[in-house]
This record gives structure tokens, sequence and C-alpha cells, in this order.
């Protein structure tokens, strides 16, 4: 029997109330709709079968193969996307700051939102020693991007960052040659926030650090791949010419690559018993937080209903 031991640094969350929730996820509030712990655990398990069903049934049949496009004479395939969001939809994901989910869920979706990014730099530094003396895992399991995302469907609520680390895992192990950025971008007008999104292109235009040219011609055949914002695909320029949520035109010096892989169809990365092992810590430190995060759900949802000025900035879905 393998034996599994909770990271020391499990703790009860300090109760912080909401300061506000713009759409790139900033809020201080935390934990989960009040369910019994047993239910949750049941529904974590359901969430990986979900999981397992989605990436099966996305497999495009033999008599319809995948599009494809030659970049300097190799084949690239440049699709996925459109599965990507329909695998988003399918996790039963809710937003965490936007009013109809808040509502919806009685404050559950957003004031889940800290907990589960602090239960994922958890998970991230848990795996990391579980794998200590063991063969390499490669750079796609150990990639912290990947990692969140499985969480975000384990608690099934994410905000704009969850739903692109999400589609940003799914076109990785679904797609080939493509190259799929997680980016960042910020509005002309500050008070927009932050916002992440999804670009895929059939080859490599920058890394990590670097920035993109504004007559990079590669630019022009990118897609951009918007979950959080009503499940969008569309071109980069038309993305960046005002389709985007800030409704502005942006320019690529707006633009932050957090992270970019080329796709490999490697399937799941995450091995069955570490996601046991994740479902243990994710279940653990909901439970530690379970008091405060029934009182700051109920502190979230009288906002939601409360916040006529709307000072808190959520949008309707």
């Amino acid at each position: 029997m393998k034996t599994y031991f909770l990271p020391s640094k499990m703790r009860q969350t300090k109760e912080v109330l909401p300061q506000g929730i713009g759409c790139g996820g900033r809020s201080t509030a935390t934990l989960m709709d009040n369910r019994p712990s047993t239910l949750f655990q049941r529904q974590l398990r359901e969430t990986i079968n979900t999981r397992r069903t989605i990436q099966c049934s996305h497999r495009r049949s033999p008599d319809r193969p995948s599009p494809s496009i030659s970049v300097s004479g190799q084949v690239v395939q440049c699709h996925g996307e459109e599965e990507a969001l329909e695998a988003v939809k399918k996790t039963g994901i809710r937003r965490g700051n936007r009013r109809s989910s808040i509502l919806d869920t009685k404050g559950g979706s957003s004031s889940k939102i800290g907990v589960m990014r602090e239960v994922t730099n958890i998970v991230i530094k848990a795996l990391k020693n579980q794998r200590k003396n063991k063969p390499p895992v490669g750079a796609l399991a150990s990639n912290k991007n990947i990692i969140a995302a499985y969480v975000s469907q384990l608690v099934k609520v994410g905000n704009c960052e969850e739903f692109s680390q999400i589609i940003f895992t799914y076109l990785i192990e679904h797609t080939t040659g493509q190259w799929v950025y997680l980016m960042n971008v910020s509005g002309e007008d500050d008070e927009l926030g932050m916002h992440a999104f999804v670009m895929t292109s059939p080859a490599k235009i920058a890394t990590e650090g670097t920035a993109f040219r504004q007559d990079d011609e590669l630019l022009s055949h990118a897609q951009v791949v918007d979950g959080w914002y009503l499940y969008k695909k569309m071109p980069f320029p038309t993305y960046m010419n005002g389709g985007n949520h800030f409704h502005k035109k942006l320019n690529v010096s707006d633009l932050t690559i957090v992270d970019s892989i080329q796709a490999t169809k490697s399937g799941s990365t995450l091995k069955q018993e570490e996601m046991v092992y994740i479902d243990m810590l994710v279940d653990a430190h909901f439970r530690i937080n379970e008091n405060n995060i029934e009182r700051i759900r109920k502190a979230t949802y009288k906002i939601a209903k409360d916040d006529s000025n709307n000072q808190y900035r959520l949008l309707e879905e």
C-alpha cells in the first residue's frame, strides 16, 4: 500500500472578505459552499471520471482528419480550439467573478477561488517531494499550469486564469505540432485589471521574457481561445482590434507570455496515483477551512445581491 503524507503547510486560511473582483480574479475571498465533506469527496472522483471521458470524446474519428498547415516543410495540426472550449464547458466550472455564477452558487464560486489557488501551490510542492528518487516525469507533468488546471477541474471554479490553464493543457494534450501560449493582457484602462487567455500558432513566435513584433506575419495566423470570455475563439488580429472583453484596441506591448509549449498530443500528463494524491490534498485543505469558507460564502453572496453600484465590477454571463 502506498503511503502519502500531508504537507506540513496545510493550515487554516485567514478569513478575508473580497476587496474587488476584476476580470483577472484578484479577489482575496476564499473557500467553498456549504456541503458535507463526504459529498465533496465524491464529487472529486466524479470530476476525474468526467475529465477522462472528455479526453476520449474529443478525439477525431479516422474519417474526419484534422486540418493542417505546412510551416517550413513541417505539417502542423492547427485545430482543437473549439474542442478545448467544449471540454471546459463540460467540466461544469463556474466563474468566481461573474454575477450570475456567484448568485447561482450563493457565493460559492467566488469564495472558493483563494483557497483553490493556495492548495494548488501546496500540491505543486508536494508532488515535487513525492517524485524525489523516482524516474523523471518530464517537463509537462511538472508544469505548474497543467497541475493548476487539474485542481481547478476538481474544485469546479475558476476565473480567467483557471479557464486559460485548462484550455492550455487540453491543447497540449490533444493536438500536435502547434505552439500553445498562455497569455496575460493588460488593457489600456488600468481599472479593468489583468486578463488571461490562450493563443495558438502554427509555428513558434516568441518565448517567455521576449516580446512579439507587431509586424510578425505569424501573428496573422494565430488564434485566440478565451474560455472565460463566453467561450470565444477568434483570429488574433480580431482580438487585438477590439474583439477582446475590454472592447478596446490592444498593442502587442500589452501582452505578456506566461508559458509556451509545443503541442505533443501526449494525453494525460498526470499519473493515476498522482491524481489520487492531489484529490486527498485538495479535500483535506477544504475540510480544514470549512468554517471560514462558509462565512465568506455568505458575505460574498450578500455583496453580489446588494452591489447595486457594481463597485466590484462583476460582469454578467
